[in-house]
């Protein structure tokens, strides 16, 4: 890979965030679009090791950045499972699967230009590989599919670290809930969600789906 190449994820389950629709405020309150995908352990590896040829090539660039990875704020985490001794109380730390963030930031200034640009919704794919953004409403928490991002490295108020950019998502299992790149995508092995045939919208015209590293 090289630094900032579109990359895809294993399939895992979605388990929160915003991906369709309007972009909703993140923890800094600025509005972004969000995912959190669940892995099993055992499928982490392709996308550790993502990040780590990441991280290795921006210091490369910069070799400031820190060698201690343990010094970086990190996209992902163990996921949190009901404590079978007592359903009821706090969640406790998985130890089989882990939960990787995911971000698309709706807004950033240009670098070259110093305005203030907007970028599109992420993209979404039915198991095909067909873009059906225009048929999707809602895909609910639990559905299973994989993401497509880019690992980006970042130096922000002496706060080094390495974001997961939200690109797009690929639908295996949609669930029903409450309510980039912009070209064909491989289809999922094995099939899955597919939706019905639909030319509402013109996928060509890919004004306004900007890309910049985020601050």
């Amino acid at each position: 890979m090289a630094l900032y190449d579109e990359e895809t994820s294993p399939i895992g389950t979605y388990a929160f965030g915003n991906i369709v629709g309007a972009p909703e405020p993140d923890l800094g309150d600025k509005l972004a679009w969000q995912a959190g995908l669940k892995l099993e352990n055992s499928k982490i590896a392709p996308l550790l090791e993502v990040i780590d040829q990441a991280i290795n090539e921006y210091r490369l660039q910069f070799p400031s950045f820190p060698n201690d990875t343990s010094k970086l704020q990190l996209p992902f985490g163990p996921a949190m499972d009901r404590n079978p001794d007592d359903p009821d109380g706090e969640k406790i730390q998985s130890e089989t699967e882990t939960i990787f963030k995911f971000k698309r930031k709706l807004e950033y200034t240009s670098k070259k230009t110093g305005k203030v640009m907007q970028r599109s919704a992420p993209t979404i794919y039915d198991a095909s590989g067909k873009v059906v953004n225009d048929q999707i409403q809602n895909i609910g928490w639990g559905s299973i599919g994989r993401v497509y991002y880019k690992a980006l490295p970042y130096t922000y108020l002496k706060k080094p670290g390495i974001t997961l950019a939200l690109e797009g998502f690929q639908i295996k299992e949609l669930k029903a809930g409450g309510g980039s790149s912009s070209g064909p995508v491989a289809p999922i092995e094995g099939g899955g969600w597919e939706a019905p045939p639909s030319n509402a919208i013109d996928m060509t015209d890919t004004s306004g789906n900007f890309f910049e590293l985020d601050e």
